[in-house]
């Protein structure tokens, strides 16, 4: 399963627990994952993958709207869009 998870979800990305459920991982294997180093905790029912492997010192970066916005499109799927201020922040027009 730890396989999939790699091919499921890319490093520095989130997914919640609903999305983990959906994907055939019980809560007792997201246990283990977060105890062993595999997935980190963000929060709540939300974790993330981490940019090293378990036992080194954390390299990922600190999370971003640019994490959280690509994660929601493009692994849980979900049609979300970075409108408003937001958007005008990202793209450098922020005053």
């Amino acid at each position: 399963m730890l396989n999939s998870l790699h091919l499921l979800l890319p490093e520095g990305l989130v997914a919640d627990a609903a999305w983990f459920a959906r994907m055939g991982y019980p809560c007792s294997l997201c246990s283990r994952y977060l105890a062993s180093g595999w997935l980190l905790p963000v929060t709540g029912e939300v974790f993330r993958r981490p940019l090293h492997k378990p036992g080194l010192e954390e390299t990922a970066p600190p999370l971003r709207l640019q994490h959280f916005v690509v994660s929601l499109q493009m692994v849980m799927e979900r049609p979300i869009a970075v409108g408003g201020r937001s958007a005008l922040e990202l793209h450098g027009f922020a005053h």
